[in-house]
């Protein structure tokens, strides 16, 4: 964990120094942003190191390039149907809703309007809610005006540079779309739900991650000779058919009435603006293919337009077998698909070519891995990198969704790499927080603690203790750095100690003793209610957290791998 806060470290790396500037300045941000209430935002402000890409020509043209042209026209009988569905009527709670959720302090599009500009005035006007509510109304039943539908479809582009190698495209859309689209998904989550699960598991599904964390831990255990090919497709939102989209859509009954609003923004070539600077201005970006990821719907128009796929490839591996003979499931665009390994290189071929038939995606093959925990891989799918039983235990495995997976001596290796991660956040707010200690006391308490008992709730307590037992006393010192006082019981003398000591006329610094630093530790993990200050033990939360998982997860799990579900209910 000594790791964890080198950031700043090596006062003679003009790296190093330029990164400690930087994460100085962000504090200011990270303060704002705590005031907000914004404070999951915040924790990823100080600790995760993404950086706008230099507004250049190379970053421009790499930007073009992460928005193809139109690889297949929509047919005229999707956008189109007969008979028209019935558009969505938004409901008045769905978009109260839309209003206090959508995050505060975030960017604003082309017209730099962000719903912290109204959400405060439509909450305690009523006059004024009911004509937005018309406004969003024909937004949602695509009956704004042609010029008008236009302008909410601009989106505003920002680069992110990928370790210099490569730009991650992030497109903020107009507020007034933004907000009707976070209505419409609110007010048809259950729809969704039905429309996906379990094969999807990315939208709209509750604890849907460790959900697929769970299947894959319990496939692997009760098959160790299977094969679980953990897929990943090329810029995938960017890419995906709009035909596909479109075509899905009119498959899922539930859901044919958001087809009036994607037909208004998705039809046509939109058109995205990426800022260069005073000098050259703004320039425009094609977007004529795949969704536009500020539009709170890209997630649903992306998993639907994969659903046939996946479903088809549920059926192949035998997911719906009785007895199941596969497993097939995702998180939005990260595909999972286990079995004996024949029929797994055969699914994967047919999973492969249907992607790129039906949706338009291209697998991409390098970062691709097969997994096997206890038998070799002989005839692995081409360019796939392969994990068997010729890797190292300690090296068999790969990391999903942020938890190892793979042999027990590889997941007990790397918890503690996941831990490290964790302890970044922690180990910045020591080394930054003393200026902010109220901002920082919030993010260590409700987003730090948080972000290491996900990895709790995924991994069984006994992979879990010693890490987390290192963690507690990291956190432990950030607390101590940001309050200016020593946590660590080693570092003070015992009561007997310290009165032996005066009694042969030592003196001795302050009353403290081991014994109240100790009490003092204690109270710091009750709760804020008794007169603690809520920085829970993860030792302590360990084995709670996880049976809370398995019973969070059971309902869903049931429905993806039945077998694994009764085992967790047995035991």
């Amino acid at each position: 964990f000594a790791a964890a806060p080198a950031a700043g470290a090596g006062a003679g790396d003009a790296a190093a120094r330029k990164l400690e500037e930087e994460l100085q300045h962000r504090m200011n941000r990270v303060e704002l942003l705590v005031r907000l209430g914004e404070l999951s935002r915040a924790a990823r402000h100080l600790s995760v190191d993404s950086r706008p890409a230099p507004a250049t020509a190379a970053t421009l043209a790499a930007l073009k390039g992460k928005h193809p042209p139109c690889s297949r026209p929509i047919p005229l009988a999707a956008l189109h149907p007969v008979p028209a569905p019935t558009p969505l009527v938004l409901e008045a709670e769905a978009l109260r809703r839309a209003l206090r959720q959508s995050p505060k302090g975030s960017s604003g599009g082309c017209d730099g309007w962000t719903v912290d500009h109204v959400r405060r005035l439509l909450l305690d006007d009523a006059r004024l809610f009911e004509e937005v509510l018309g406004v969003c109304q024909l937004i949602a039943a695509g009956a704004a005006p042609a010029e008008a539908a236009k302008l909410l479809g601009l989106g505003r582009l920002i680069a992110l540079d990928k370790a210099g190698k490569d730009v991650r495209p992030i497109c903020v859309g107009q507020m007034l779309r933004r907000l009707t689209g976070r209505a419409a998904m609110i007010q048809l989550r259950k729809e969704v739900e039905e429309a996906l699960a379990p094969l999807q598991l990315g939208i709209s599904v509750s604890c849907g991650v460790e959900v697929v964390c769970r299947a894959e831990q319990a496939w692997l255990e009760m098959h160790p000779d299977h094969v679980m090919l953990f897929v990943d497709v090329r810029n995938a939102f960017n890419e995906v058919s709009r035909a596909a989209v479109f075509e899905a859509l009119n498959e899922s009954p539930g859901l044919r009435c958001l087809l009036p609003m994607f037909r208004a923004f998705y039809e046509e070539t939109g058109t995205l603006w990426y800022d260069m600077g005073a000098e050259l201005g703004a320039q425009a970006v094609e977007s004529a293919e795949g969704t536009q990821q500020g539009d709170p719907g890209s997630g649903l128009a992306f998993a639907l337009a994969i659903q046939g796929p996946l479903r088809r490839a549920a059926a192949a591996i035998g997911q719906t077998a009785a007895p199941q003979t596969g497993l097939c499931v995702a998180i939005a665009d990260d595909m999972r698909i286990a079995g004996p390994p024949d029929l797994v290189t055969a699914v994967f071929a047919q999973l492969e070519a249907d992607l790129r038939a039906s949706a338009g995606l291209t697998v991409n093959r390098v970062k691709t891995v097969g997994l096997s925990v206890a038998s070799r891989i002989l005839s692995p799918p081409a360019g796939v990198r392969v994990v068997d039983a010729g890797t190292p235990p300690a090296e068999r495995g790969v990391i999903s969704l942020g938890i190892p997976q793979g042999h027990p001596d590889y997941v007990r290796a790397k918890v503690a790499e996941v831990f490290i991660q964790h302890a970044i956040l922690p180990a910045r707010l020591a080394r930054y927080g003393h200026a902010a200690k109220q901002a920082s006391l919030l993010l260590l308490r409700k987003c730090a603690l948080p972000q290491a008992i996900y990895v709790l709730r995924c991994l069984p307590p006994d992979f879990c203790a010693a890490a987390a037992s290192t963690l507690d006393g990291h956190l432990l010192d950030c607390l101590g750095s940001i309050l200016a006082t020593d946590f660590r019981e080693a570092n003070y003398p015992t009561a007997a100690q310290l009165a032996t000591r005066r009694a042969a006329g030592a003196e001795e610094d302050g009353p403290l003793t081991r014994e109240i630093i100790q009490s003092a530790a204690k109270q710091i993990a009750l709760p804020i209610r008794v007169g603690g200050v809520g920085l829970f033990r993860l030792t302590q939360l360990a084995a709670s957290s996880h049976v809370a998982s398995v019973w969070n997860t059971q309902y869903m799990l049931s429905r993806v791998f039945p077998a694994a579900a009764a085992a967790f209910a047995a035991a």
